[in-house]
């Protein structure tokens, strides 16, 4: 080579030999490309031809093309930094293997290098976030002005006698950040900068997944911490680190986490510990706790284009809808906990001793009930029979506006015990109060958690305790679901009495809150009940979704998570599996004819006076 070239372009690499290849013809190929450009090589010991590419292709022209091979792998950081080392350029343009020139870009590069003569240069590549073009005399200026984009390698061009005059040129090694490092420690000694945001690259797919790092402690420890670094040393206001700060959580992860949920199968970043890095680094910032909200509506606008385009198989599609559903539940949760807090627990109102017998050889039922019209409908007082011929016990529990001295005067008839309580926490708050009133539930043989939003039974309560004795698990369901994540459906949970069952109900309804969404209320407390007893019970459904699918065709197409069988295929499963029941929604919303289940109950061979279900909503 004759005489030191202006500029040389520094490509680290490892085993990329068709990307390699395709990006050095991309800068071979440019018009700018004479005596003032090096073009420099840094072989991390690659094992898939690079070398025979580079020294068969390229060494033998006369053009400034040095090619460098490590003898052995000595890490990203280290090839980073001895590419800058092995450079002999007065400025060291670094480039990823995989980032093809667009045509005319180096002649650009050269033209604000020529003309500016900064310590540094950055080329963000077009993106949408910062500005076109700007010059800057501070350190200040250019983080407000270039922001996290200092952290690609790509994008990073320093004058090489700065980064010589770095004293420690290893305190970055490990970061994953190392060009960051030396491009601060360059500013701090020559503060002017040209951030030069023009798409200049193209990106060249590569296999596999990008990642191999933890994304989270990268940008959340290791970047804030190097800028906390400047701002000790003076070099950095506290108030620009602070909107660094921000603008880290919302214009970078917040993209880089919908990107993550979106696309999993794109990346593969380390993603241990990320709540407690983002906690311990943003816990002072208010926008940490409306983050969730915006990811959401970023990762819901974002599904919805993919969606519009078509882009997204079936099974993917469903996977992310159910997602979204459980986030979005998630952030209602958040929001609704302070007002509940003010609120506290939900009163009750009055209770009333009944005069039925509880025995405890036989089952206790805690009876969760509410009518928008303040009367108990015939269809409950039914169930509530049949429970008492079949010995069981009744805890009636109503949320209704008010309890009518008649109906309080029948249902003694009924129950052990009446409770009225405050309308707030569904049914599992009237359970949680029916335990309360009745504390000697746990001297029963079972505990039978039941409410009215089905109508039945069509045979009798002692045909179904038979059924759930014989079962071999501890909690037993009458019908289960997929939606969220598999359990039992709550309108009927039956927990056999012991030790370990009543240790779990202590702790289940201790943490209880009384929650107005019914998503909420879905997922945390109808799923969360399930999953929290089964860390210790055994527990299953005598009508189980995937008998419904092995016997009911029209079933057999629904994936499981879109399955609620006593709703959507009610008659299946009452004709097929004589199930004893039917949901009070079949009626209400789905606007099924009395006539048409009591058709139904009468080929299952079961009875039910079809007046009951002529609810009158």
């Amino acid at each position: 080579m004759i005489g030191r070239p202006f500029l040389t372009i520094a490509i680290p690499t490892y085993n990329r030999k068709a990307a390699l290849e395709e990006t050095i013809d991309s800068i071979l190929g440019q018009d700018a490309f004479d005596d003032r450009v090096e073009l420099l090589v840094s072989d991390n010991c690659s094992t898939d031809g690079t070398e025979e590419l580079l020294r068969g292709k390229y060494m033998a022209s006369e053009r400034r093309v040095a090619y460098v091979r490590r003898a052995t792998n000595i890490g990203p950081d280290n090839n980073f930094r001895e590419a800058i080392r092995d450079s002999s350029g007065r400025y060291v343009k670094l480039l990823n293997d995989n980032k093809p020139m667009l045509e005319g870009s180096l002649g650009r590069i050269l033209s604000v290098l020529e003309r500016e003569s900064p310590t540094v240069l950055l080329t963000p590549n077009g993106t949408s976030r910062i500005a076109d073009y700007r010059v800057t005399e501070s350190v200040d200026d250019f983080v407000l002005a270039a922001s996290y984009y200092t952290t690609w390698l790509g994008g990073i061009c320093l004058e090489r006698a700065c980064w010589e005059a770095i004293p420690d040129k290893d305190r970055g090694n490990g970061k994953f950040l190392i060009q960051t490092y030396f491009l601060y420690d360059a500013l701090v000694q020559a503060p002017r900068a040209v951030v030069y945001n023009e798409r200049l690259f193209r990106t060249l797919p590569m296999e596999g997944s990008v990642g191999g790092y933890n994304l989270f402690q990268v940008f959340f420890e290791n970047y804030l911490a190097m800028l906390e670094g400047l701002v000790s040393e003076g070099h950095l206001s506290r108030a620009t680190f602070r909107l660094e700060r921000r603008r880290l959580l919302t214009d970078f992860m917040l993209p880089s986490l919908v990107r993550l949920i979106v696309s999993p199968e794109k990346f593969a970043y380390d993603r241990h510990g990320w709540a407690r890095i983002a906690f311990y680094n943003y816990w002072d910032e208010p926008l940490l706790y409306a983050a969730p909200i915006m990811l959401a509506d970023k990762v819901a606008r974002k599904q919805a284009r993919l969606l519009a385009t078509r882009l997204i198989p079936d099974e993917r599609r469903k996977r992310l809808r159910a997602w979204r559903k459980l986030l979005r539940s998630r952030l209602r949760e958040v929001a609704e906990l302070p007002a509940i807090l003010r609120a506290g627990e939900p009163a009750v109102l009055s209770t009333l001793d009944g005069k039925a017998a509880s025995d405890p050889d036989r089952p206790i039922c805690v009876f969760s009930s509410f009518d928008a019209g303040s009367r108990v409908r015939e269809y409950v007082y039914h169930c509530l029979e049949s429970l008492r011929d079949a010995g069981c016990g009744v805890v009636f529990v109503t949320t209704s506006e008010r309890l009518e001295a008649e109906d309080a005067e029948r249902l003694s008839e009924l129950c052990v015990k009446i409770v009225h309580r405050e309308n707030r926490g569904y049914d599992f708050y009237s359970w949680k109060a029916g335990l309360r009133c009745y504390p000697g539930y746990g001297s029963h043989v079972g505990l039978l958690f039941m409410n009215d939003s089905v109508i039945g039974p069509f045979e009798p309560f002692r045909a179904i305790f038979e059924r759930i004795e014989a079962s071999p698990f501890q909690l037993v369901g009458m019908t289960d679901s997929w939606r969220f994540s598999h359990h039992l459906q709550s309108y009927f949970l039956y927990l056999k009495h012991s030790e370990t069952a009543a240790r779990f109900l202590e702790s289940f309804f201790g943490k209880l809150r009384p929650f107005r969404d019914k998503d909420v209320i879905i997922r945390k407390y109808e799923v969360g009940f399930s999953k929290a007893a089964e860390r210790t019970l055994s527990l299953g459904a005598l009508y189980s979704v995937e008998a419904l699918r092995g016997r009911a065709p029209e079933a057999t197409a629904q994936s499981l998570d879109e399955m609620n069988g006593p709703y959507y295929h009610w008659r299946e499963l009452i004709e097929k599996f004589a199930f004893p029941f039917v949901k009070k929604s079949v009626i209400t919303r789905k606007r099924a004819e009395p006539s048409e289940i009591a058709a139904s109950v009468r080929v299952a061979g079961l009875f039910y006076d079809t007046n009951l279900f002529a609810l009158g909503d």
